[in-house]
């Protein structure tokens, strides 16, 4: 399924983007474990900041796992590759244990496991290393139900560090999964009937406040930083990535066996389709419940009030549904009575929200009549979730099923917009569409239910295959979902000439490294490598005055401000990438160099062959800024074309 990613994993990334930046970060993390703990967020890129660490994902729950991998010498970009290679056996390992916990049944977790062990979405995602590193979030939910089974000590430790690792891992996760677990703990203390267990609080509260404190600093540099930049994501970002329905059809370009299906077009970050296999095993679970034993008990009759609100939100559902079908394709739909405007709804959200809220109340309440033979005879959702014959699974499933759904329509969905609204923790996630990893939890544990269903079927037919179904279905979600052969690219695992001379300077400042921009990977990669402060770096947020930078460097011609700049903040380097400059740029490049040499501003001191070609024009230039190194001498003579 990752073929042939295993034969290279010394070198093999998805992109030169994102991977080369985690792998600074990883190891940066190891770098200042051992060096300076207390400065761990002082990470040297975006100099002259600080804390720069918290300007994104720490990824230190990952780089914890690497350390070894560090010690014994691994570049950072192969402990990189390895850990995201890891990261795919790792979350189906999570995942089968949570399904296997629920269920008590080992063929329910083998498939649940592998669908989201090779989720399109994972695919799509391969180059966010935090993101795939999912298993945390899984075994948090399993040690969850655990420690409500059992409320012993070392279960309750169990929970403690299982939360600091999903902690420390990812703040996406971190925050994605807050509701979607409180939901589900509500759902388990009613269950195991641990509300009145003073021990359940007692050993909880004691092992989840350790952990609160271990975390605080992490937490606090975060929220410091967020705080004193405003980093908040506008209304219109968020917008841009929260999902519409054609997005749960849109199909990541690596999965062969529907390629090109829904939108192909469909940008970074807006690839939901799960594969058509996890929703109809998942519909198996509705429709396929086993049968009960002995006769089963005819519906709850409703008294009148509750009939009442039952008629009442159906019409209200079926209302608000006509809305959405009438406004398909119109930006305002709007109802006229006798020539007096009587209704109008602009775009399809509150109607939605109103049919999701109104189906919802109405299923707790009562199940349709057509639906209730569906739903093995339950009289209502609660039943469901207590019945059983479908297990701990099903409840647990709908719920996270529903709000990973819901979340993932972002801006475009009243439930995430109410996060967004009044929740300043939500302000500051940019892709809504994430929600769907919450969504496909639920699926997946949905479909090793349908699954169960379909194989006791076989079974009861064909004593002898116990395990045909689970089989044919695992082997034909594998052929569903493969994307081999992975295009990777061969990264950049070792220092090039600048990077090592660089290490060998002692210098009063920082290093800008033009151009700067998109190529701010690369520099983080190498800063590794050489341990030295750089103004560049491309993360989560990135601050003013990076931006005012590679704006100047866009001037036609580039400002004598940028020369102001360089030495305000300071820096002590500049370098010349020619290998990564368009030939409509570098004429600029040169004009702004030249005039700094001709004021005695920048000072060339050698080049250096670029790693990316072996044409001996593209070189990498180093010039020293003369106010900040005014000791450093020239070492060779600048090359003139």
């Amino acid at each position: 399924m990752t073929w042939p990613w295993a034969l290279h994993l010394r070198d093999a990334v998805p992109d030169t983007g994102d991977p080369y930046a985690i792998s600074y970060l990883l190891w940066w993390d190891y770098h200042q474990t051992f060096h300076a703990p207390l400065r761990l967020f002082e990470a040297t890129f975006l100099f002259p900041y600080h804390s720069t660490l918290a300007f994104g994902e720490y990824n230190y729950g990952v780089s914890l796992l690497c350390f070894p991998l560090f010690f014994f010498g691994l570049r950072p970009l192969t402990v990189y590759s390895v850990a995201s290679f890891l990261s795919f056996p790792l979350t189906g390992y999570g995942m089968f244990r949570l399904a296997r916990t629920l269920s008590t049944s080992r063929g329910i977790a083998w498939v649940a496991g592998i669908i989201v062990a090779f989720l399109p979405f994972r695919f799509h995602h391969l180059a966010h290393l935090h993101l795939n590193f999912f298993v945390w979030s899984l075994l948090l939910f399993e040690a969850l139900i655990l420690f409500a089974r059992q409320r012993s000590w070392p279960r309750a430790i169990w929970l403690g560090f299982v939360f600091l690792m999903h902690a420390l891992t990812c703040m996406t996760w971190l925050l994605l999964t807050i509701i979607p677990l409180v939901v589900s703990t509500l759902l388990l203390l009613d269950r195991n009937r641990a509300w009145r267990d003073i021990q359940f609080w007692k050993r909880a509260g004691i092992s989840l406040g350790i952990v609160m404190v271990m975390l605080l600093p992490f937490l606090l540099p975060v929220r410091r930083v967020a705080i004193e930049h405003g980093f908040l994501r506008s209304r219109q970002e968020v917008a841009h990535y929260s999902a519409g329905l054609i997005n749960w059809l849109a199909v990541d370009e690596r999965t062969r066996f529907w390629h090109g299906l829904g939108a192909p077009t469909a940008g970074t970050e807006m690839v939901l389709f799960p594969g058509l296999l996890a929703p109809l095993l998942a519909m198996g679970a509705f429709f396929l419940a086993p049968a009960r034993k002995g006769r089963a008990p005819g519906p709850k009759v409703l008294s009148l009030p509750k009939r009442i609100i039952v008629h009442s939100l159906d019409a209200i559902a079926i209302g608000a549904g006509a809305v959405v079908l009438l406004s398909l394709g119109n930006q305002v739909f709007k109802l006229s009575l006798f020539g007096n405007l009587t209704l109008q709804a602009t775009g399809l959200q509150k109607a939605i929200a109103i049919v999701f809220v109104a189906f919802l109340i109405r299923w707790l309440i009562a199940y349709p009549a057509v639906l209730r033979r569906s739903f093995g005879g339950d009289s209502n959702l609660r039943d469901s979730f207590k019945s059983a014959q479908r297990s701990e699974l099903f409840g647990h499933a709908l719920v996270w099923m529903a709000i990973g759904f819901a979340g993932s329509f972002g801006l475009n969905f009243f439930f995430h917009k109410l996060l967004y609204d009044y929740m300043p923790l939500f302000r500051g996630m940019r892709a809504a569409t994430r929600w769907a990893m919450i969504c496909y939890v639920g699926l997946a544990l949905l479909a090793g239910l349908g699954a169960y269903r379909f194989s006791e079927r076989i079974r009861r037919r064909f004593p002898r295959l116990k395990t045909a179904g689970y089989v044919l279905i695992i082997a034909a979600v594998l052929v569903e979902l493969h994307a081999t052969p992975l295009a990777m690219v061969r990264g950049a695992v070792d220092p090039d000439a600048i990077s090592i001379d660089l290490k060998n300077r002692t210098m009063q400042g920082g290093i800008l490294e033009l151009p700067i921009g998109d190529g701010d990977h690369v520099y983080m990669l190498r800063a590794a490598d050489h341990l030295h402060r750089i103004v560049n770096g491309r993360y989560s947020f990135v601050p003013p005055l990076q931006l005012e930078i590679e704006a100047l460097t866009k001037s036609r011609p580039i400002p004598d401000r940028l020369f102001d700049i360089i030495e305000e903040i300071p820096v002590s380097y500049v370098t010349v990438h020619r290998d990564f400059i368009g030939s409509d740029d570098l004429p600029w490049i040169e004009d702004f160099l030249t005039r700094g040499l001709g004021n005695g501003r920048l000072r060339f001191i050698k080049s250096f062959p670029a790693a990316t070609t072996e044409d001996p024009n593209q070189t990498v230039d180093l010039y020293a800024v003369v106010k900040i190194e005014p000791n450093v001498q020239a070492e060779a003579a600048k090359r003139v074309d």
